[in-house]
């Protein structure tokens, strides 16, 4: 009897253990992330997504991101300056454009463009991560 209880909760562990880390793997964490063009500090928002500061060319730049039905988080950066300027405003700014994250873990890799083109893997630009401080 003994033995069935202890395989039982160790049963129910590794099943608890295995799902805790098929969540990770396609969900973000907040905090600091070392990001190949500086550090990004990720926060959740409000409808399950994150909202991101970095800084580019010393003004603040932010990212809003939501979760996709394929695990990946898409959104918009916006920032105070850039080498394109796009024809329309997002979030008061003509300096903006789209991003797609693909959480695993402590690591993301995506793709980012200008305004509001369609991403496209091959032809954007790579944005990748690892995190370096949790929150």
């Amino acid at each position: 009897m003994m033995k069935r209880a202890i395989f039982a909760v160790t049963t129910a562990c590794a099943a608890a253990l295995a799902w805790a880390g098929a969540a990770e793997a396609d969900s973000y964490s907040p905090g600091l992330w070392d990001t190949n063009f500086d550090l990004l500090s990720l926060h959740q928002s409000r409808d399950n997504g994150f909202v991101g500061l970095y800084y580019y060319k010393g003004l603040p730049a932010h990212l809003y991101g939501k979760p996709e039905a394929d695990g990946t988080y898409s959104g918009t950066w916006v920032q105070g300056t850039s080498e394109v300027r796009c024809g329309e405003r997002q979030f008061g700014s003509p300096y903006w454009g789209r991003f797609r994250f693909h959480f695993t873990g402590k690591r993301y890799a995506g793709l980012w463009n200008y305004c509001g083109r369609p991403l496209v893997d091959g032809a954007d630009f790579r944005w990748t991560g690892t995190l370096n401080r949790p929150m």
